[in-house]
């Protein structure tokens, strides 16, 4: 700007600004100057923007927004001002520190924990805008909009594209590429004229306001799309695909990210709006409490990781009793951190609430171990091993505490056992070997070590080290409760080992004699695998030992079985026509029972759905798929199951009155949901019928 302008503007805005000088171009049609405001004393920004003939009330309207909102996330807005040449300035706080880009830059993607704060102060931000009458949208949330002020907060700025919300929706007027919704391109196609004539970037703009005319037009939720999309360039330091592209799910990036916070920026993200949260107020509920968010969910990942340690684990390590319902060691001193662990002690199976309870003793005193061993453990029966990994090797040898030296060696015990447990579900034996050998040199007289160690030996080859540790055990003078532990033991070498038929012969016996229901669990699913192992032939001795340990066991102790024994009668009924009806009443009472037993995992309600189909339950079994994809939407496999119900349906029907249309679109959906790489039979079979029914 020549000298004579900024001589103009200084009279426009009179004797109370000084020090006027430009910061540079602010894009489109905008420049920026910053001053300093006596009355004040403090410094401002003043935005210059040319009013567009064809939209004028475009710069008065963006002017009057921002004057009417006060919010400590926003900037304050002081006056706004306008010149005889077609100009008007918008006078606001100069917001001092950078933008979001700008600190990604320097310090590289965010942990979690702040990433989260500054999502939840723009979700603060966003509620107070839409909670305006009319709601304002910002429809230009972005990095390059988000300051990040010296006192580590954030300022949401430019209202360039701002607009106030009517009941019919609005129309964008602007995007910015991966940050804006599919409907900030739902622009009128006749905008466009002929789309033979189109080029380049027109043509480019055109096919996406064409794919974009399902999305609806501009609402509140759009904003939401833009925080989910700016938290994900903040964990990740890399700008989310534009919403028309596939973009790479935030699991396969190298960071620290619990899976309630993925959903809920997966959920933000969504492509279709009423798929997003309801609004920013929704947002924020379901960020302030991530902990308990969507419970169902949490509740069935964690129901639904014990169910794949059965089905697909040859080693399910269940003695954990001593490790979680022990007493504390020292009851002097310490009351608060005592108090807070009995009562974890004694909220479980509220895994979540237990949780909470241990990381608030962990805070009190971080140089006590028993808590570290308590969450450990709890997050080990969680199925989150890797955290429970991360949690553990925190704990030094020597950080005992108040604690004696033989009360620090049991609770170091048990901090290894429960990393060797850790490590060995996580596929990584050698780790688990070096950890079950502490745990046994802290801990020689405690059974569950030696046998743990031996299992684990036997795993990794070192035959002698077994065999030790398995003359070890037989050495040991054991309660009678523990009857069985032998064969339990010797059993599972064998099956490490692949000596599958041998292994069965142990762990039958455990199953029929002990008297250790935890050994009777255990066995019951090792030996169920050993019977798949071995191959179809083995399935009644697979139906045998899986129902001889439901009626040994309590009806709070035998869920997993129950469940396993549900799905070889399936199996059964495939394979012998003559016994199909009986198996899948079988199969259907354990079923039922497990769902009447409370909050049964996603695997058993399907199988439920899937023997009422096979037994031509067709409307029993559509309503609980549908009651089971409303409770797990970021699953695929309700989805799928009610394609391929509606497919079965249909096939029933004569020729002219079949109707694939609502087969194909639970596929579509099961498609989008898909995680990539799931090639099971079941996706296999559908994308077959898909391709043969549909368009």
């Amino acid at each position: 700007m020549p000298a004579n302008a900024l001589e103009t503007l200084a009279l426009l805005l009179g004797e109370d600004f000084s020090d006027l000088r430009p910061l540079g171009e602010d894009g489109g049609l905008s420049r920026l100057f910053s001053a300093h405001k006596r009355s004040l004393d403090l410094d401002v920004v003043i935005k210059r923007m040319r009013m567009d003939p064809n939209r004028p009330a475009d710069v008065q309207r963006e002017a009057r927004v921002m004057t009417s909102l006060r919010h400590q996330y926003l900037p304050r807005i002081f006056d706004f001002k306008t010149d005889g040449d077609g100009y008007c300035y918008t006078i606001m706080e100069r917001i001092p520190g950078c933008t979001l880009r700008q600190y990604l830059r320097q310090k590289g993607a965010l942990p979690q924990k702040q990433a989260l704060l500054w999502m939840k102060q723009l979700a603060q931000a966003a509620a107070y805008m839409h909670s305006q009458q009319p709601p304002i949208i910002h429809s230009d949330i972005k990095p390059e909009n988000i300051m990040i002020t010296p006192q580590g907060d954030i300022c949401l700025i430019d209202f360039n594209a701002s607009l106030e919300l009517r009941d019919d929706g609005a129309e964008a007027v602007g995007a910015t590429m991966r940050y804006a919704a599919p409907e900030q391109y739902n622009f009128p196609l006749e905008r466009f004229g002929d789309p033979q004539a189109l080029f380049g970037e027109r043509r480019a703009l055109y096919d996406m306001a064409l794919q974009a005319q399902p999305y609806g037009k501009v609402t509140a939720r759009t904003d939401l799309y833009a925080i989910g999309a700016c938290a994900y360039f903040m964990l990740t330091g890399y700008d989310p695909a534009c919403w028309n592209q596939e973009r790479i799910p935030l699991e396969r990036y190298d960071i620290q990210l619990g899976d309630p916070l993925r959903l809920v920026i997966e959920r933000c993200m969504e492509l279709e709006p009423s798929r997003r949260f309801s609004d920013a107020k929704e947002l924020l509920r379901a960020l302030g409490g991530l902990a308990r968010m969507d419970g169902r969910y949490r509740a069935w990942r964690i129901r639904c990781q014990a169910a794949a340690l059965a089905v697909g684990s040859a080693f399910i390590l269940s003695v954990f009793v001593a490790l979680w319902g022990w007493l504390l060691l020292r009851q002097e001193g310490g009351e608060a951190y005592n108090s807070l662990i009995l009562q974890a002690q004694e909220a479980e199976p509220d895994y979540l609430q237990a949780q909470e309870l241990l990381m608030e003793a962990i805070a009190l005193d971080r140089e006590r171990p028993e808590a570290y061993a308590n969450l450990g453990a709890l997050l080990y029966r969680m199925g989150d091993y890797r955290q429970a990994v991360e949690l553990l090797a925190q704990v030094r040898p020597d950080q005992t505490g108040s604690l004696a030296q033989g009360e620090a060696a049991q609770v170091q015990g048990q901090i290894q056992y429960v990393l060797g447990s850790c490590y060995y579900q996580l596929e990584e034996y050698d780790e688990a070997l070096m950890c079950y050998q502490l745990a046994v040199s802290f801990c020689p007289e405690d059974p569950a070590c030696r046998r743990e160690l031996a299992v684990c030996a036997a795993r990794t080859g070192n035959d002698a080290l077994a065999d030790q540790a398995l003359s070890a055990l037989a050495g040991m003078n054991r309660p009678e409760e523990d009857a069985g532990d032998i064969e339990l033991v010797m059993g599972e070498i064998a099956s490490a080992r692949g000596e599958y038929e041998e292994a069965l012969t142990f762990l039958s016996t455990v199953v029929r004699a002990s008297d250790n229901h935890s050994f009777i669990g255990r066995a019951a699913l090792q030996a169920a695998q050993c019977c798949r192992q071995l191959g179809s032939g083995w399935l009644e001795q697979e139906i045998e030992v899986l129902e001889t340990a439901v009626q040994r066991l309590e009806i709070s102790e035998n869920g997993l079985q129950s469940q396993l024994l549900a799905e070889a009668l399936i199996r059964r009924a495939s394979a012998q026509p003559e016994r199909r009806a009986e198996s899948y009443e079988q199969a259907l009472g354990l079923l039922q029972d497990l769902m009447n037993r409370g909050q049964p995992t996603l695997t058993v309600r399907q199988n439920t759905a899937l023997v009422l189909e096979y037994l031509d339950r067709f409307d029993e079994a559509e309503e609980l798929l549908l009651r089971l994809r409303e409770d797990f939407p970021m699953d695929y496999r309700p989805s799928m199951r009610l394609a391929l119900l509606c497919f079965d349906r249909e096939g029933e029907k004569p020729a002219g009155q079949r109707d694939y249309s609502l087969a194909l679109e639970y596929s579509r959906e099961a498609e989008e949901l898909c995680p990539p790489g799931v090639a099971d039979g079941d996706i296999l079979r559908l994308r077959e019928l898909s391709g043969q029914f549909g368009p």
